[in-house]
């Protein structure tokens, strides 16, 4: 899974006039920046010299050298160093994620109730009587497709979607999630039940909206697995084995 947080916002005015920065050689001005690094990834860095060492390519004994002019830099907490700076730039990174999230939330619910209060939810897209009908469809079909690839769809290049994936896709929102609260995690949450399958996640062609959503009585299987398992999907594998055999066969 691709990280939440791979960079972060640096402020060269701030960072130059720092007094602390200021007073630093070249060398540990170097051997600083490359612990912000470190500790962005990590949240924190060892306090242990001969592993701040081996991060910064020196010796312990230089490291402790080095350490007298950036270690007014961080703040002990345990047996680790953190930077508060950073620890704020990563609340503010979470903080934005969140809103969007929800805003993106928001967003989806409200096409999906447009499409599930219209006139025309329960029709094929291709019979759809109004252009406003047909893209709020199509909103909630691209909105499934894209939980589709960040559970199911791999590294790139992703499978595509195509009629036949939207109709099934379709179908899963009309039968399984109009009705539901939250469409978009109840979907994901079926999602992860397959990603619980061995029988599933050995051959790809089985994790595909055609395959997984083929018939009603598919859709509704799945549904009941991810409702009986949580949001998580996970079932013991001897249990979901024999739970596959007796529903699918395959």
């Amino acid at each position: 899974m691709a990280d939440k947080r791979p960079a972060y916002q640096w402020y060269p005015k701030d960072y130059l006039a720092d007094e602390h920065v200021a007073l630093m050689t070249l060398e540990q001005e170097g051997a600083y920046r490359r612990l912000l690094d470190y500790c962005w990834l990590h949240e924190s860095i060892p306090a242990d010299m001969g592993a701040m060492g081996l991060l910064c390519r020196v010796d312990s004994s230089r490291m402790a050298e080095l350490w007298q002019g950036i270690e007014p830099c961080f703040q002990i907490e345990g047996d680790r160093y953190v930077n508060r700076r950073l620890n704020r730039e990563r609340f503010k990174q979470d903080s934005h994620r969140e809103s969007k999230q929800k805003a993106g939330r928001a967003g989806a619910k409200a096409r999906w109730d447009k499409d599930k209060n219209g006139s025309a939810k329960n029709l094929p897209l291709a019979n759809h009587g109004s252009s406003s009908a047909f893209a709020s469809a199509t909103a909630v079909i691209t909105d499934l497709w894209r939980v589709w690839i960040e559970e199911l769809g791999g590294p790139s290049p992703h499978p595509k979607l195509t009629a036949t994936r939207s109709k099934k896709l379709k179908a899963v929102y009309d039968e399984q999630l109009a009705e539901h609260d939250d469409p978009l995690g109840r979907f994901r949450s079926i999602l992860r039940a397959v990603k619980a399958s061995p029988h599933h996640m050995g051959e790809r062609a089985y994790q595909m909206p055609e395959s997984l959503f083929r018939s009603a009585e598919r859709r509704d299987t799945w549904a009941q697995k991810a409702q009986a398992n949580g949001s998580s999907g996970v079932m013991d594998a001897d249990a979901l084995d024999e739970w596959e055999r007796q529903r699918y066969g395959d």
